[in-house]
């Protein structure tokens, strides 16, 4: 897993690989990327010091996190649509 951090714009993204994405955004400032076959592959967090909470102290984690988040939002989505 990669991750990156613009402290700028307090922008955080996690991907597990890269290449071509649809990014649909799931929740306010939370972007998902999915590869060809629907499954997440990354992340993009818009005020992620403030969604990522204390994970926010460790990068790794702060990925780790913001992929679960991602996976949640994709799980609940596919729920409230059905």
């Amino acid at each position: 897993m990669r991750w990156s951090f613009d402290r700028e714009h307090d922008i955080f993204w996690a991907y597990t690989k890269s290449g071509r994405a649809d990014t649909d955004e799931l929740a306010e400032d939370i972007f998902v990327e999915f590869d060809e076959n629907g499954n997440v592959i990354g992340v993009e967090i818009h005020q992620a010091s403030k969604v990522l909470g204390e994970y926010w102290k460790d990068p790794e984690g702060a990925a780790l996190r913001a992929l679960e988040i991602a996976k949640r939002l994709v799980a609940y989505r596919e729920i409230t649509v059905r």
